[in-house]
């Protein structure tokens, strides 16, 4: 479910269709050659898991058929992100955008520390709203609410991201570093 809702967003906006604001505003800046890598990269991952996890999560359900909580589960997704954060960033910085090289700390690894504290904070966020999901099922009105909620989250933390991430110029830097890598 996770996946599918990244792939109807993306085939209903190359459709020309609507699509949840915080996809809207990644699939468009995907085109904007002022923004830097990272902001693409955070782009994705904010509409990703600021929007599309918490109606997974919901969806899936929150507990086992056991009764038991699904959250030990969800939290065991940070340990396979510690393990591939700095290879990520590795490749990102050799093959995307020279920002990538800038921003590591090597040999520290402050800055995949930092990175990794906030999809966590990103991802508790999104168990938070999905538990508002699940709770608020038999209130259509709540509901409404906490949907409203989780897509100005979502679209906010984009429009944030596209401010922070925006170089005028950008591409000249850019798209040549990319090109040499492919």
């Amino acid at each position: 479910m996770f996946a599918e809702l990244y792939f109807h967003a993306y085939d209903d906006y190359q459709a020309g269709r609507s699509v949840p604001l915080a996809w809207k505003i990644a699939f468009d800046n995907a085109r904007n050659p002022n923004i830097e890598g990272m902001g693409d990269l955070l782009l994705g991952m904010n509409a990703h898991i600021n929007r599309d996890l918490p109606y997974t999560l919901a969806q899936v359900g929150l507990v086992k058929a056991d009764g038991s909580s699904r959250k030990l589960d969800h939290d065991k997704v940070n340990q396979f992100l510690d393990r591939v954060i700095d290879p990520l960033h590795d490749e990102l910085a050799q093959r995307y955008d020279p920002i990538f090289t800038i921003v590591d700390a090597e040999p520290s690894p402050a800055d995949e520390v930092g990175a990794l504290q906030g999809i966590r904070l990103l991802r508790e966020n999104a168990w938070r709203n999905a538990e508002d999901l699940v709770s608020t099922r038999n209130n259509p009105l709540a509901h409404m609410l906490v949907e409203q909620n989780i897509e100005t989250q979502a679209a906010a933390f984009a429009l944030d991201i596209v401010a922070a991430s925006t170089v005028p110029a950008y591409a000249a830097i850019r798209d040549p570093y990319c090109a040499a890598a492919h």
